[in-house]
């Protein structure tokens, strides 16, 4: 039931100036019910909600909302309607008016009537339901949900009717504000509301399945890790660099610490975490590490933190982490409670792997067999199929690889995927060589 309480317009100033605002100045925060709405207006309002649906970061309906729909789940209590509005007179931000002020009408002209003479959707601003987060013994607690019309994204309404809810709330006789859940794909949401005062009280992993806007389903950022595993020069940087690239806002990359010297180039903290010898030694004796391994007379490892990191400064994103079959080993053995999922990106034959590492010419002769050899190990572990690794990818053609990767951050897990190839001459001739 909406309140009985009729709240005074509120006229606040927009501050930006873009081509989507045509000559409006300001937005002007009405309270409506159902009855105030004209049949364009309702529409208008359905309209863009339904819009905000399909484009899937914000509320997680599988389907457009009929008018019945839209009603029982926007409209059945108190609504408040933003209005593109250029008033002739100034005011101050925030300041309660009386809508013949701003909009031609008399002053006993019953707000229907008003609305009706209004252009719509082109004065829709944006709009808010507000309604009691839980009807009865917690109905003193309010939530609302907010609707900004595709158009006006990035004109500072949303952030105007954020403010004007501050207001109404306690207007309408609430004592606290509750959003049950706030999306982590609704990025500019959130910013809002921790700009505003409100605290996030916990993260639900996989509260909902939203969508992207090429209309896939959207990687929920509080998901199991990534943990990608396969030879050096097999791709892997490539097929994440892929993936940071179309999705910049839903994954983040868990920074290593490593013992060997910074290259140029490299940051500290975002490239590796370089410390010394002494302090890597003294990270492993307090346990901070998920794994840990020596390359080349260097140490490398993941923390714990670094993947906390990953959620906590970034969002909720969602953590990758590229680590050895050994870091894997240890994952597995003493850190089983993280329960990523566990990729091996394999190449198409030893043969390529070592064409690859030579064609790169980064590194000395003396690495690459050390890489060869590591690859060894590395291909014999991942052929021991589900007990090694969840999904294998043989990245033949990158188009193909990224696509089955793609699946994969998606968890569209039951595939179908790859297998390691067996053995070619060239591996079974190194192995030879190697044991010799």
């Amino acid at each position: 039931m909406a309140s009985s309480t009729r709240l005074m317009p509120v006229l606040y100033p927009l501050r930006a100036s873009k081509e989507a605002l045509g000559s409006y100045t300001h937005l002007l925060c009405v309270h409506v019910r159902r009855d105030d709405l004209p049949a364009p207006l309702f529409e208008a309002l359905q309209e863009s909600t339904n819009e905000m649906i399909e484009e899937g970061a914000t509320y997680p309906y599988e389907e457009a909302m009929d008018a019945q729909a839209f009603q029982q789940a926007f409209v059945a209590y108190d609504l408040m309607v933003g209005i593109l509005v250029r008033p002739t007179h100034a005011y101050e931000p925030g300041a309660k008016v009386v809508l013949h002020e701003i909009l031609p009408s008399e002053v006993d002209t019953p707000l229907h009537e008003v609305l009706t003479q209004c252009t719509w959707p082109a004065q829709l601003g944006g709009f808010y339901y507000v309604k009691p987060n839980y009807p009865g013994r917690s109905s003193h607690n309010c939530n609302a949900g907010f609707i900004v019309p595709t158009r006006l994204r990035g004109c500072g309404v949303g952030s105007i009717l954020a403010q004007s809810y501050l207001y109404v709330g306690p207007a309408l006789g609430y004592r606290a504000s509750v959003f049950n859940l706030v999306y982590s794909t609704n990025k500019a949401s959130l910013r809002l509301w921790e700009t505003l005062g409100f605290e996030c009280v916990g993260r639900i992993p996989q509260a909902g399945r939203m969508r992207v806007e090429d209309h896939e389903e959207q990687v929920m950022s509080s998901a199991r890790p990534i943990v990608l595993c396969g030879p050096s020069g097999v791709g892997k940087s490539t097929l994440i660099k892929r993936l940071f690239d179309e999705y910049p806002d839903s994954f983040g990359f868990s920074v290593s610490h490593t013992t060997r010297a910074m290259r140029p180039g490299e940051e500290n903290g975002k490239s590796y975490h370089f410390v010394s010898r002494d302090q890597f030694e003294d990270l492993i004796k307090k346990g901070e590490f998920l794994e840990h391994a020596e390359f080349g007379g260097n140490l490398y490892g993941t923390s714990a933190q670094a993947v906390r990191d990953v959620s906590e400064k970034g969002e909720g994103r969602r953590a990758i982490l590229d680590i050895d079959a050994q870091g894997v080993r240890l994952i597995k053995a003493n850190h089983a409670h993280l329960n990523p999922v566990y990729v091996f990106i394999s190449p198409p034959t030893y043969d390529t792997l070592r064409s690859r590492l030579e064609g790169r010419a980064t590194d000395a002769p003396e690495a690459i067999q050390r890489r060869l050899r590591m690859a060894l190990h590395e291909l014999e572990y991942a052929r021991q199929g589900k007990d090694a690794f969840d999904v294998v990818i043989v990245n033949d053609d990158l188009n193909r690889a990224y696509g089955l990767l793609r699946n994969v951050v998606h968890d569209k897990l039951d595939g179908p995927f790859d297998q390691v190839p067996p053995p070619d001459n060239a591996e079974e001739a190194y192995r030879q060589s190697a044991s010799s």
